[in-house]
C-alpha cells in the first residue's frame, strides 16, 4: 500500500494506492503530518481512487470509527470527505459514519476530487 499526504488549500488530502488493508490506515494515522495537519486544519479529503483492491471489512469500519471518536477528544470538529470507487467502499463509510459517537465530525462522500473540494469549501 502506498500513501501519499498533501496540502491544498488548508485541506488535507490522503491519496492511497495500490492494495489497502486495516493496517496499513492505521500506520498512516501515525504519520506526524497527517495528525498534526489534521488538527490544525480540520478539513480532509481521503481518495481511495487509485486502490486496486481495498481489504476492509465493516468490523475494520467500525474500529475506525472507535479510533476516530477517541481522536475527537483532541479534534473536535473536522470535516472529512472519501472519493470512493465503488459501492462496497460507500457501505463501509457507512457503517464508520454510524458507528461513530458523539461527536462533532462531518462525513461525507465524493465522486471525484473536484466534488470533495466543492463539499469543503463551505465549510
Amino acid at each position: 500500500m502506498g500513501y501519499v499526504i498533501e496540502l491544498d488549500d488548508n485541506i488535507v488530502l490522503v491519496k492511497y494506492s495500490g492494495i489497502v488493508d486495516a493496517l496499513d490506515i492505521i500506520r498512516q494515522t501515525k504519520d506526524d503530518a497527517y495528525i498534526s495537519n489534521l488538527r490544525k486544519f480540520r478539513k480532509i479529503i481521503y481518495d481511495f481512487t487509485l486502490v486496486e483492491l481495498a481489504r476492509l471489512s465493516p468490523d475494520d469500519a467500525r474500529e475506525f470509527a472507535l479510533l476516530a471518536t477517541v481522536e475527537s477528544n483532541f479534534t473536535e470538529m473536522l470535516h472529512a470527505v472519501f472519493i470512493l470507487p465503488n459501492e462496497a467502499g460507500q457501505k463501509r463509510v457507512e457503517v464508520f459514519r454510524e458507528n461513530l459517537a458523539d461527536t462533532r465530525w462531518q462525513i461525507s462522500v465524493a465522486k471525484d476530487y473536484e466534488q470533495a473540494k466543492d463539499i469543503l469549501k463551505w465549510i
